[in-house]
């Protein structure tokens, strides 16, 4: 008697259990659910076709169009990709054109990692392209990654390393190969000359 009690026991909190089954079926905890807590997405928001302008103290450091703008789940890094219209200020005049595929900005650091094809125009016709470049807008400086091309009026050479002082107009090279366009060159050697005469 006492096999049959506990039987019919565990019959009846089986039927109870199936059927609170069956019930509550869409609910915790019979949904199989995994009940930890879900890690927050990678990007927080994605804008399409968009102009963005960096600011320091109220002066305009850069602007650029890009295909898309996403801002990362840590809000200080923002990717811009397909960079089209890009223009790089010093003090509030514009100094470089630039296009790249991809471009990083760190909102504390406040550098643009710029990478997949960078393009840079200076205003009296320089061209610098490289596969990727940091630009720091406190200090002004541009920075290759990669080996780089850089292309004027006066002749096109590649380098190693190169980094362009906006402030104070430098560019620096190293290990350059290169050649000048010997018109140009000869243009100043020959007007020194009539003037010394």
């Amino acid at each position: 008697m006492r096999r049959y009690a506990t039987f019919l026991i565990a019959f009846g909190a089986g039927v109870v259990l199936l059927s609170s089954v069956m019930v509550f079926r869409r609910h915790l905890p019979y949904t199989g659910m995994n009940l930890a807590p879900r890690l927050p997405p990678s990007v927080v928001m994605t804008i399409h076709d968009a102009r963005i302008v960096g600011l320091h103290g109220g002066v305009k450091l850069w602007s650029t169009r890009a295909r898309t703008i996403q801002l990362a789940q840590n809000r200080i890094v923002v990717t811009l990709d397909d960079i089209t219209d890009g223009t790089v200020f010093d003090r509030g005049r514009p100094v470089l054109r630039v296009r790249a595929g991809r471009v990083a900005y760190n909102i504390c650091a406040q550098d643009l990692q710029l990478s997949k094809g960078v393009r840079i125009e200076g205003a009296r016709g320089q061209r610098i392209s490289t596969e990727g470049a940091v630009w720091n807008s406190v200090t002004g400086m541009l920075r290759s990654t990669r080996d780089v091309i850089f292309e004027s009026p006066l002749g096109r050479m590649t380098a190693k390393l190169l980094t362009v002082d906006v402030r104070n107009r430098e560019i620096r090279m190293w290990d350059v190969v290169g050649s000048a366009n010997a018109d140009l060159l000869r243009e100043p050697a020959e007007k020194e000359a009539r003037n010394a005469d």
